[in-house]
C-alpha cells in the first residue's frame, strides 16, 4: 500500500464513468433547486393574482374558484418543496458531489440545467427578462 487511501463513500461522486469529471456539491445543487422552487413559487403567485384580477369581481363560478384554489395549492407546494431543499442543502456534507453530466442529462431545459450546475447564471432567462421589460411575449 502506498499510504493513499481510497475516497470515502461520501466523497465519491454519485455519477462516475465517461464524462463525469466535472461535479457539483450536492448541498449547492439542493440550494439551487430550492432557489428555482422559490422563483417558481413567485411566478405561480403572480399567475394567481393576474387570473384573479382578470375575472369579473363577484362573478366567479365554482369552476373558476376551483382553478384558483388549485393554483394556490401549487404555490404552497412549491414553497414547501423549496423550504425542504434549503433544509436538505444545509444538512448535506460538503464533500458529497454529483456529476454535472448527470444533471444535464436529467434536466431537459438548457437554462435550468445551466443554473443548476453553474453559480453565476441569472435565474430569469433572456426571453423572460425581455417580456418583463417590454410586455411582449413570444408564444410557442
Amino acid at each position: 500500500m502506498n499510504g493513499a487511501s481510497a475516497p470515502s463513500a461520501a466523497a465519491r461522486p454519485i455519477a462516475s464513468g465517461p464524462g463525469a469529471g466535472a461535479s457539483v456539491a450536492l448541498n449547492n445543487l439542493m440550494s439551487r433547486v430550492g432557489a428555482e422552487l422559490d422563483h417558481l413559487t413567485g411566478l405561480a403567485l403572480q399567475m394567481q393574482t393576474a387570473l384573479s384580477d382578470a375575472m369579473p369581481e363577484g362573478q366567479l363560478d365554482p369552476h373558476d374558484l376551483v382553478g384558483l384554489q388549485a393554483i394556490d395549492r401549487i404555490s404552497q407546494s412549491l414553497a414547501d418543496l423549496a423550504q425542504l431543499m434549503h433544509s436538505v442543502a444545509d444538512s448535506l456534507p460538503m464533500d458529497s458531489v454529483i456529476s454535472t453530466a448527470r444533471i444535464r442529462r436529467a434536466v431537459i431545459l438548457f437554462d435550468l440545467s445551466c443554473r443548476l450546475v453553474e453559480e453565476a447564471r441569472p435565474l430569469a432567462s433572456a426571453p423572460c427578462e425581455r417580456a418583463a421589460q417590454t410586455g411582449e411575449v413570444d408564444w410557442l
